[in-house]
């Protein structure tokens, strides 16, 4: 058969070839002689390439496509490109460029290396359909390898960028390729780069918690810190999130680093840190020149404030134990610790900010409401006790509307809470308010017998509101059919007019 092949002319052997459809055929006509081989080889390829272009299905049983894949011969990777070459059509190109893609996902450095010398007519720029550029992706890949072969070659760009806005920086960063972030630094690679989703180098490192890539940003200077993702997360919160601990606390040191921006729908790194009284990352945060008294809306709600109105008392004591913390009031403003604290009923907290010097027990909120009137309002006994125990309490300061904490627990109806007030020392039941109305007055428009009952035990009621001249409770109870109230006020009004 061998010699009866070498009879036929060229172009007879070529004819034949055409109609070679299978690998194992065209390897055994190759196989014949050596007269063959070098006739037929590099036209093999090329024809077996023509077959691809013409049929999808054959794209991934291609030689090239295979070799690269599972780290073939190097002459038949050189071959196939070399027929690449001749051809060079669209599907072609598209199939080199796919080729080279699979050698790098394949870890083949010494295929990427024939390729770069075969293979001229390579150029990313020119070929749209490649989602990648080659040097981009070489550097998020875990083996080194294949980046320092392309930073050598023509393809080295510190800044390409793929259609994403991906930039090889910041897959070098994501990757914690240490070396090849310098090199590129050293190359001019743009430290703030942002793709598509608002990822930076410096977002993808902390993300991977890749400390010293964050130090070799970090010492490459003009570096922005607080850039955020399309989700609103700064590298900071990411590293905090995912629990990257060492490159949280290097990020939270770093002056100028924003620790109050969180994504869109969680809270900020200091606000999770508070949470988790995390007191080491928050000392990083000072140490790095955070303001605890920030108040971006100006209504007071500082991170102290929130430390206090969440009952994060080691987060709280820390704050205090910081230098010009504020935790009283500004004018106008209704939102303090102490008064958060009493809105809460954290009464361990309300413990602590009486312990500061600066706190201002009697502090009021826009509408002049003090700590221990809204406890009392909103019965939160422990934090009242807690209240009562200053010797700096004015247990009978008034609101705008000129009610105190005892007014306040009758307008609630809350018994147990006006006899725990009324046994305090200095109370004085008979204060009015803006109304014009006594406690007992309140209890009555109200129909409240236990809460009259409990005033009337205290003599200053029984001896005061309770047996004046005019308009007299006894009578309002009366008006109102209050059957009740009038049994109980009716010795008191008798005692007026005897």
């Amino acid at each position: 058969m061998a010699m009866e092949l070498l009879d036929f002319p060229n172009e007879i052997l070529t004819e034949i070839a055409e109609w070679l459809w299978e690998e194992a055929d065209l390897n055994a006509f190759l196989r014949t002689n050596r007269r063959l081989y070098n006739l037929l080889d590099t036209y093999l390829y090329s024809h077996n390439l023509h077959r691809m272009e013409l049929d999808e299905i054959w794209e991934n049983n291609a030689a090239l496509v295979k070799t690269a894949d599972k780290s073939g011969p190097e002459a038949t990777y050189r071959k196939a490109l070399e027929a690449i070459n001749a051809r060079d059509t669209s599907r072609s190109r598209k199939l080199a460029e796919r080729t080279l893609y699979r050698a790098m996902n394949a870890g083949q450095a010494y295929l990427v290396k024939i390729h770069l010398a075969v293979d001229d007519a390579f150029n990313p720029e020119k070929h749209p359909q490649i989602n990648k550029n080659p040097f981009i992706r070489s550097c998020s890949q875990r083996n080194t390898e294949i980046f320092w072969i392309l930073a050598k070659s023509p393809l080295f760009d510190a800044n390409a960028e793929d259609p994403g806005g991906s930039t090889p920086l910041m897959g070098a960063c994501g990757r914690g390729h240490i070396e090849p972030v310098r090199f590129l630094l050293e190359h001019g690679a743009n430290v703030n780069a942002q793709d598509d989703n608002g990822f930076t180098p410096l977002y993808n490192a902390a993300e991977n918690g890749e400390v010293e890539i964050l130090k070799l940003l970090v010492a490459a200077g003009n570096l922005e810190l607080n850039v955020c993702t399309k989700g609103g997360a700064t590298a900071l919160w990411r590293a905090n999130y995912l629990n990257k601990r060492e490159a949280t606390l290097f990020l939270a040191k770093q002056p100028g680093v924003n620790c109050y921006i969180g994504d869109r729908l969680g809270y900020s790194p200091i606000q999770i840190a508070v949470l988790n009284g995390d007191i080491e990352l928050l000392e990083a945060m000072v140490q790095g020149g955070v303001d605890i008294n920030y108040d971006p809306h100006e209504c007071g709600n500082t991170i102290v404030t929130f430390a206090a109105a969440k009952g994060c008392v080691e987060a709280l004591k820390f704050f205090l134990s910081v230098p010009g913390a504020q935790v009283n009031p500004k004018p106008g403003i209704s939102c303090w610790p102490l008064g958060v604290a009493a809105h809460q009923g954290h009464a361990r907290v309300i413990e602590v900010l009486l312990e500061h010097p600066d706190t201002i027990v009697d502090a009021t909120d826009e509408n002049g409401n003090t700590p221990l009137l809204i406890t009392a309002h909103l019965d939160h006994e422990e934090a009242t006790e807690v209240l009562l125990k200053s010797d700096k309490l004015d247990i009978n300061k008034k609101c705008s509307r000129g009610y105190t904490a005892l007014g306040a627990a009758v307008e609630k109806q809350n018994v147990s809470m006006a006899r725990r007030l009324l046994a305090v020392p200095g109370i004085d039941p008979e204060l009015r308010n803006d109304f014009d109305h006594t406690t007992l007055d309140i209890a009555v428009r109200l129909g409240d017998v236990e809460c009259a009952k409990a005033l009337l035990e205290c003599k200053h009621v029984a001896n005061g509101s309770a047996v004046r001249l005019e308009d007299n409770p006894y009578e309002k109870a009366k008006a109102e059919g209050n059957t009740e109230l009038e049994a109980l006020l009716k010795p008191y009004y008798d005692r007026r007019v005897g």
